[in-house]
């Protein structure tokens, strides 16, 4: 095996460079993301009965820019996203105790992340690539916390957290300086965190993302 390693290695690293690639170099980007987010591991402190989870999944969409940099030489692509995500909504509720009080969370997310694909190069303009994405994540929690029948109080919480993904896709190059970016990705996009509410209330959650991403790129 060990004889055999070098060629291995030779031929994966050789895979985009044997076909000619002028799309190599600097590429900015506008990405459009839509999403299908889920809240998991979901935990409350303070309540004074159940926590019931009505809804913890919702789409959402958002917006973000990517500067990159395509390897001429090794068939690798790595980029800066810059990113925020509009709007997740889900709802909890405190059942069973003298008041019962729900909880109607609108999330919000801004993300910078780093993200290194594999390219499998070919002598067409569609290159597909599979790679993995890391880097932080800001959760705004902003909660109306309605006691039934006794009113509504707003609170708003940041929570600053490791986001990790993976993702694959394609790269349609349609001219000589544009090209196009399809691709799935899957994050999670860490913990969720409402703060310290008004009954000494707390409720925290895990967050994860399936994502429809469509970037349109310029390279230099």
């Amino acid at each position: 095996m060990r004889k055999w390693l070098p060629y291995l290695l030779a031929v994966l690293a050789g895979s985009g460079t044997a076909i000619a690639d002028p799309a190599a170099g600097v590429y900015i980007g506008l990405r459009g993301i839509g999403s299908w987010g889920m809240l998991d591991d979901v935990t409350a402190s303070g309540l004074q009965g159940t926590l019931e989870e009505r809804n913890v999944e919702d789409p959402t969409a958002g917006l973000g820019m990517t500067l990159g940099y395509r390897f001429k030489d090794l068939p690798l692509r790595t980029d800066m996203e810059l990113a925020h995500r509009f709007r997740m909504d889900f709802d909890l509720r405190d059942v069973g105790g003298a008041q019962e009080v729900g909880y109607e969370n609108n999330l919000a997310t801004t993300s910078a992340l780093f993200a290194l694909a594999w390219e499998i190069r070919n002598s067409s303009n569609w290159t597909p690539y599979i790679g993995g994405t890391a880097g932080w994540v800001r959760n705004h929690s902003s909660v109306d916390r309605n006691v039934i029948g006794a009113g509504s109080t707003t609170h708003d919480n940041d929570t600053d957290d490791l986001g990790l993904g993976i993702m694959f896709g394609t790269t349609w190059d349609f001219s000589e300086n544009w090209g196009m970016d399809f691709a799935y990705r899957y994050i999670n996009l860490g913990e969720v965190d409402t703060g310290v509410m008004a009954n000494n209330d707390q409720i925290t959650a895990d967050y994860e993302s399936h994502e429809a991403l469509i970037t349109v790129n310029y390279r230099f």
